[in-house]
Formats: C-alpha cells, structure tokens, sequence
C-alpha cells in the first residue's frame, strides 16, 4: 500500500526549484484513472485517519483534566469559594456547579472518543487495496521536477 502525502513530497524539494506541478503528480499515476482514484482515496483516508488520532488524544487529555480537576474539588470543604476562568475573568461559582460543568465535559469528550473510534474503524476499512505495482522513488522524483524540465524530455 502506497502511503505518501503531499507535504511528504513538498518536503523533499529542494529550495532551488519551483513548486510541484500538478501534472507531474499526476505523471505519477499515469497506469490509469482507476490507480489515481485509489491513490488519492488511501491518501485522503490516511490523513483521515490520522487526524482522527490527534483528536482522539486532545479530548482524552481533556477528559484527564476535568478528572484531575474533579478529584482536587471534591477534596475541598464545602464552604470553598470557586471561581470559573472565562476570558479575562472570573466568575464565582457553587462547587456543585463546577461539578457537574466537569462531569459534562468528561462525558461529551468520552461521547466524542467513541464517535471518532468508530469514524477511523470505518476509514481503515474503507481503504482501498493496490494491485497495481508500488510506485518508486523514481516515480517521485519525477513529480519533484519542474514543469519545463518535464516537457522538455516528452
């Protein structure tokens, strides 16, 4: 299976040359439409996929802090004055209050975890296999070169 992204290929041109032309990505996938379909469909789905991931690791932090945060409240007397962070302020606040602000937070980011399990089960599903040979590095360096360069050889 073919998994490269496009900021993987703008990465290894050099400073000297002019941006990736998109006929030479597309030279890249020159076996046929069905090919180029299957590329550019994998690769979305990896980026999918991955993005899915960071997600799910920012709303499982968040889920540690509202726990943690949750814990250090319930250990405080009753009679505690909490305050709220919003903006530049402060705004006081019940314990209670904070409380169930917290078990919220923590229940819709464990609602949110589960909804991007399932989206990135779906998308490793989803992708499609390859039958066509690997392409190369050669086939790469040819999508890194300019345009004119490119023509000049056809």
């Amino acid at each position: 299976m073919i998994s490269v992204s496009l900021k993987h290929l703008l990465k290894h041109q050099t400073a000297g040359h002019p941006p990736m032309n998109t006929h030479n990505f597309n030279q890249l996938l020159s076996p046929g439409p069905s090919l180029r379909f299957m590329f550019l469909f994998n690769l979305k789905s990896c980026s999918s996929v991955k993005l899915a991931d960071l997600q799910i690791d920012q709303l499982t932090r968040v889920q540690k802090h509202a726990k943690l945060t949750h814990t250090e409240i319930t250990t405080l007397p009753d009679n505690t004055r909490l305050y709220e962070g919003v903006g530049r302020m402060f705004i006081l606040q019940s314990k209670e209050e904070i409380n169930n602000q917290l078990m919220d937070k923590q229940k819709t980011a464990d609602e949110k975890i589960r909804e991007l399990e399932q989206k990135k089960v779906y998308l490793e599903l989803k992708k499609v296999p390859f039958t066509q040979p690997r392409v190369t590095w050669s086939h790469l360096s040819v999508c890194l070169q300019p345009a004119a360069a490119v023509s000049l050889k056809h």
